[in-house]
């Protein structure tokens, strides 16, 4: 998948994560 509007993409995957209670895509320690 190509994303090309990788704003609205990193924008939208918080929302879902946030819907679902979820504080991140990346645990900890592979955000570091």
């Amino acid at each position: 998948i190509v994303v090309l509007e990788t704003k609205t993409a990193r924008a939208a995957t918080l929302d879902i994560l946030k819907t679902h209670c979820i504080p991140s895509a990346m645990s900890e320690d592979l955000r570091t």
